[in-house]
């Protein structure tokens, strides 16, 4: 498979989940090469959740099942723990495991495709944990538009006790926009902060977001060549 011969044992510090893994040998052919094209070109391993859904989309597989595998190799390839996996390390933790032969065979297909990469994932996850050190960073952005009943307050509350007519106090609709913003403050704190938006803010605040995107694509071909 391509991981380095004759590793330490691993077992107790990094184990492969049996229930999921048998779920991957559902995968076709197909969808394994796609996730493990994916995989490959990813810069670091970070699946947020709106990157799972838009990723799993495009590439035809369940989001459960690109979620498992993202897992899976994160486990067998990404070293979070510093220290080296050999293959040894990972027939003995899939036997552990009691995988099925073809459990087996998805996992060795998925490392086999993927683990000339671990080195490159592993720099870009330090380099991106080291570049956002002493502030908190966005995890996740989940953003809805709603329409919202407005209600006049004054008149609603002046209709308390009485029979209102169906439509009494109604001011009209007005659409929003609803962001939640998860944030990584620590390994074991991910708060979540939710804010709303009106149609002309959120207008306004996607005509910032648009020049600062323009500002990155500048940046990063600046950068490509240093």
């Amino acid at each position: 498979m391509g991981l380095r011969s004759g590793g330490r044992a691993v077992s107790g510090r990094i184990s492969i989940p049996r229930e999921p893994t048998e779920k991957l040998a559902a995968l076709a052919p197909e969808q394994i090469e796609a996730i493990t094209a994916w995989f490959r070109g990813l810069d670091y391993a970070r699946l947020s959740g709106d990157l799972a859904a838009t990723a799993a989309a495009d590439l035809g597989v369940p989001v459960d099942a690109l979620r498992l595998a993202f897992s899976l190799l994160n486990v067998v390839l990404l070293d979070q723990h510093r220290e080296e996996m050999g293959d040894a390390d990972l027939r003995a933790e899939m036997a552990a495991a009691e995988l099925s032969d073809a459990a087996v065979e998805v996992v060795q297909r998925l490392v086999a495709g993927c683990v000339d990469r671990a080195e490159a994932l592993n720099r870009g996850a330090r380099t991106r944990e080291y570049s956002t050190a002493g502030l908190s960073s966005v995890e996740d952005v989940e953003v809805v538009c709603d329409l919202r009943a407005v209600v006049d307050q004054d008149a609603a509350d002046a209709l308390v006790g009485n029979a209102p007519a169906p439509r009494a106090g109604l001011l009209g609709w007005v659409p929003v926009v609803i962001m939640g913003v998860t944030v990584h403050e620590s390994p074991d704190n991910h708060p979540k902060v939710s804010f709303q938006f009106t149609e002309e803010e959120f207008r306004n605040f996607a005509r910032k977001i648009e020049r600062i995107v323009s500002q990155l694509d500048t940046i990063a071909s600046e950068g490509a060549g240093k």
